[in-house]
């Protein structure tokens, strides 16, 4: 088989393995294949594994800092640092659209992978949102026994 054919297959396996949810598979497949290291970034996010994202967030080099602000924006929620996610999360989706108005426009299918990742980024924003709503709602009431 010829490498560029390989690795047609391989990205095609990969998009399908995503679709069905198979984080574990592709976890084990990023393991294995150092230079899949982005895809396993985004695995232990899915999965959760926050020590493997934590780990390998420290050895990749970003190509862009669309993607760096991103990671950055998960390591924080791990970290529990929801004020700097937020701030990742306002930097990311500006790089993101400045990007995506500089990019032609010339078919839809062209906009899918700047939509996939500005959904990334609404996800992220809404775990922020939620874990510091649970934190303020922790902080100002007690919980009781009866409560639960």
């Amino acid at each position: 088989m010829h490498i560029s054919e390989r690795k047609f297959w391989e990205e095609k396996w990969i998009e399908c393995a995503k679709n069905l949810n198979f984080w574990d598979v592709l976890a084990e497949y990023s393991r294995k294949n150092p230079y899949h290291i982005s895809l396993g970034l985004e695995c232990a996010w899915k999965i959760p594994n926050w020590a493997l994202l934590k780990e390998t967030f420290g050895k990749i080099e970003f190509e862009n800092s669309v993607q760096k602000s991103l990671y950055q924006g998960y390591v924080s929620v791990i970290e529990n640092k929801l004020t700097s996610g937020e701030e990742f999360v306002k930097e990311g989706t500006q790089l993101l659209l400045n990007q995506w108005i500089q990019h032609p426009s010339f078919d839809g299918l062209s906009q899918v992978p700047f939509l996939r990742l500005l959904h990334r980024f609404v996800e992220l924003n809404e775990s922020c949102t939620m874990l510091s709503d649970i934190h303020s709602a922790r902080s100002r009431a007690p919980v009781s026994t009866y409560a639960l």
